[in-house]
């Protein structure tokens, strides 16, 4: 590791500004050698399993008579300083200690200046998990059986879909900027999969997670309040944390099949509260509301005078299309949704996602935001999507083919581990949240064996900051049936 200063000044910054146990973990770091084997050794520590997420995940290598990865949670005290944000006691999960309705607290934020002064990283939001896993994890083994996509189309069966327009538009690109709200025709195509919505009703981002991003920023500051469910995906609640405003966590809970409890989420409400986000089919549980919590949601949105954000980029995977639901854009006029080109159409490489909304304010705030971030969208991506999206009968049907032949094969799986895991199956999306029930055998231990005896990846509830020993579960992928055996193999020899 070089060093921007001399070693021994370094630690002496360290061990005045963090004390001895950062200082121990800073010289470890500078022993990680550099190599495959050192990447499936590696432990990813995260924080507690707690409604808090955002640890800095710390890779401590191990000896070399250590053969096994391990995956664990650190410790944590009830209340922790994270650059600026203050974490506190009431987001610990139930399980932990805290109390069942800890997480109808609000987190707010404490700005002041970072301990170790001006020189120090003063970044306010905090690092991304389950990217910083899956940066570590990802392209290091053979199999994702934690994947959130469904297998990426390859680009000649894309081609393949253009219709004589969008050959030509291929044919003839030019490789310059784009428009910064997104082609023309991509967002006719796009607002042609609401009810009621104009082109001028979307704004194309590089991604649905820069969506994300602009929204939250765009419509929270401090003092404004925002309820988001979780476990889920950590920057629809993080990125809200770090504009300064108060998020409470609506907690999805298995004994109730994931559901969102409408009565509790309306105890959750303030005068302060700006922004609903729910994520329906849900990551990572593949939970999607029936329609009567669904319009009680956007009864509670319109009562509160709050903005409804849907996440909506498993739509069109239900397993039964009678259950899916209306869009949230299509449903209040405060109401938006989050879409995508990664997970229901297969196409994740494009970076391309969207907002949809009829409040064409929040759009223009948004755009305003997207000026600092990336302007606008890949030219070949846009064309590539506006294909994809014309053809999506045949995009969508590949995708469904894929997902109910994996549910199957994962029907099977449970039932002969009932014993071994539990399982609420999803009613949509491609992942799921089991359970792993044997007394003793913790998920983080196991699936770290599981990954570098067999090369195959689960994604354990702590990278969601929950505990309860769950795993996500990606059944989009069409390597599963050999994922799948490997894993059945593996809990032949270590669980029975």
């Amino acid at each position: 590791m070089r060093r921007a200063i001399p070693a021994d000044r370094e630690e002496a910054c360290i061990s005045a500004a963090l004390g001895k146990g950062a200082l121990d973990v800073a010289r470890e770091a500078t022993e990680i050698v550099d190599d495959q084997r050192a990447v499936l050794r590696a432990r990813i520590l995260i924080g507690d399993p707690a409604g808090i997420v955002g640890r800095v995940a710390m890779v401590e290598e191990r000896g070399p008579d250590q053969s096994r990865a391990r995956m664990e949670a650190i410790p944590q005290p009830g209340t922790a300083q994270l650059g600026r944000a203050e974490l506190h006691a009431g987001e610990v999960a139930p399980e932990r200690g805290g109390g069942a309705d800890d997480h109808d607290r609000p987190v707010r934020h404490r700005h002041q200046d970072s301990p170790v002064g001006d020189d120090a990283d003063t970044m306010r939001i905090a690092d991304f998990a389950l990217e910083r896993f899956f940066a570590r994890w990802e392209f290091a083994v053979e199999h994702l059986l934690c994947a959130s996509d469904v297998q990426g189309m390859p680009m000649a069966e894309v081609l393949a879909l253009a219709d004589d327009e969008t050959r030509a538009m291929w044919e003839g690109l030019t490789l310059g900027y784009t428009e910064s709200t997104g082609h023309p025709l991509l967002r006719r195509e796009i607002a042609a999969l609401y009810d009621d919505l104009e082109a001028d009703d979307i704004l194309v981002f590089a991604g649905a997670e820069e969506a994300i991003f602009c929204l939250a920023n765009a419509l929270l500051s401090p003092g404004d309040h925002a309820i988001v469910t979780w476990p889920g995906y950590q920057s629809l609640y993080e990125v809200a944390r770090s504009t300064g405003a108060d998020v409470t966590l609506h907690e999805l809970r298995e004994d109730t099949g994931w559901s969102i409890d409408l009565e509790r989420l309306r105890g959750q409400l303030t005068p302060a509260t700006k922004l609903i986000v729910v994520n329906g089919p849900h990551n990572p549980t593949g939970m999607l509301p029936d329609r009567a919590t669904f319009d009680g949601l956007v009864a509670l949105a319109e009562e509160a005078g709050a903005f409804l954000l849907s996440d909506e980029v498993y739509r069109f995977l239900e397993f039964d299309e009678v259950d899916r639901l209306p869009t949230g854009a299509d449903s209040l006029p405060r109401g938006i949704s989050l879409g995508v080109m990664s997970k229901s159409f297969a196409m994740p490489g494009l970076r391309i996602g969207w907002l949809a909304t009829r409040d064409r304010d929040v759009l223009e705030r948004c755009m305003r935001l997207k000026d600092y971030t990336t302007i606008c969208s890949s030219a070949p991506s846009e064309v590539l999507a506006l294909i994809g999206l014309r053809a999506r009968d045949a995009v969508l049907a590949r995708s469904r083919s894929i997902v109910q032949s994996n549910i199957e094969r994962l029907d099977v799986f449970f039932d002969e581990w009932a014993d071994r895991f539990s399982w609420v199956r999803p009613r949509g999306g491609s992942i799921g949240f089991p359970r792993l029930t044997v007394p003793g055998v913790s998920i983080d231990d196991w699936s770290a064996g599981l990954v570098e005896t067999a090369g195959v990846l689960l994604l354990p509830a702590s990278q969601f900051g929950y505990g309860g020993n769950h795993f996500r579960l990606g059944f989009g992928r069409t390597d599963l049936p050999v994922a799948l055996d490997l894993l059945e193999r593996y809990a032949e020899a270590t669980l029975r």
